[in-house]
Order: C-alpha cells, then sequence, then structure tokens
C-alpha cells in the first residue's frame, strides 16, 4: 500500500507523542545528579541494557560517550533535556539505522559549523576593530593599532601564530 504524505506525517506525531515522556523519563534515568542536564560521566556510567529499544534498535555506536557527543549539539559539555529528547527522535523517526559511519558524519559536520561561527564571530569583530581604526578617507588613525591589545591590526599581526591546535598539518 502506497502511504501519503499526510499519512506519514500523523504517523510520525504518533510516535513522538508515545516517545516523547519516555525520553524524558530516561533523561531523568541518566541525569544522575539531578541537576537538569547530562555530563559525559553520567553517560559512561550508564549500563548499556537500560537504553531504551526504540533507540538501541536505530543506533548502532561504539559507545555513549560517542552518543553523548552527538547529542551534545551546542558543544558546550553538557546535554541538556531539549537537546537529549530532540536528538533521541530525531533517530527514532529516521526511515533506517544510523551507522556509526553516518554519526561521524554528523558530528564532523556539528563541529565544523561550530568552527565556522566562530571564525564569522571573530571576523566581525576584526572588521569593526578595524573600521575604528581608520579615518573617515580611509587612512589609518593616528596611533591606531597602538596600545590596544585587542586592536584588529595587533590581530593581524598575531593570526599566523594563532594556528588551532586541532588542526593536524597534511
Amino acid at each position: 500500500p502506497i502511504v501519503t504524505e499526510h499519512e506519514r506525517r500523523r504517523e510520525q506525531k504518533k510516535k513522538i507523542k508515545k516517545l516523547d515522556p519516555e525520553f524524558k523519563r530516561f533523561f531523568r534515568q541518566v541525569d544522575a545528579d539531578g541537576d537538569g542536564s547530562i555530563q559525559v560521566i553520567e553517560m559512561e556510567h550508564l549500563r548499556p541494557e537500560s537504553i531504551p529499544p526504540e533507540i538501541a534498535d536505530k543506533i548502532s555506536l561504539g559507545s555513549l560517550v560517542e552518543l553523548f557527543e552527538i547529542l551534545d549539539t551546542d558543544s558546550s559539555g553538557d546535554i541538556t533535556e531539549a537537546e537529549f529528547v530532540d536528538g533521541l527522535l530525531n533517530f527514532c523517526l529516521a526511515e533506517e539505522e544510523v551507522s556509526g559511519d553516518t554519526l561521524l558524519l554528523l558530528r564532523l559536520m556539528r563541529n565544523s559549523r561550530n568552527k565556522a561561527d566562530q571564525i564569522i564571530e571573530q571576523m566581525v569583530q576584526l572588521q569593526a576593530d578595524v573600521s575604528r581604526s581608520l579615518r573617515p578617507d580611509g587612512q589609518l588613525a593616528a596611533g591606531a593599532g597602538h596600545g590596544s591589545r585587542s586592536s584588529g591590526w595587533e590581530r593581524i599581526r598575531q593570526w599566523p601564530n594563532q594556528v588551532p591546535q586541532d588542526v593536524e598539518e597534511g
């Protein structure tokens, strides 16, 4: 039988309605210290048999730490209830099992997006610093770049020495 988009969405809504409270209960179980967020140590101490079958059947993981890294969408080192439940719902609504390779690619993409966001923030700040250092005619203002630790010019001079440590030479 052919399933319409409307029927598929209706089934997904039913599944979400069923799984959401289960995943919230699971979050409280994993959040051993009850502080409202999960840290990696709490995932390390989680018994694999305590993972709901809806999750275990959809995700092939090398470790629960890997699951933690994937669910920690903002890379804060803590997983909020919203991150936890949303991430698990996404896995469970996937049409097929999510492989370890796919999870690795998702993590790499998220890390790349976070790095790009950081670079954009630094570029915006640099542009603001440089703009403050220029006169209306476009010339460098007297004393610009001197005496200010955070000036754009100082950042430009230091940039070649600030290669991130996680970038390996190829």
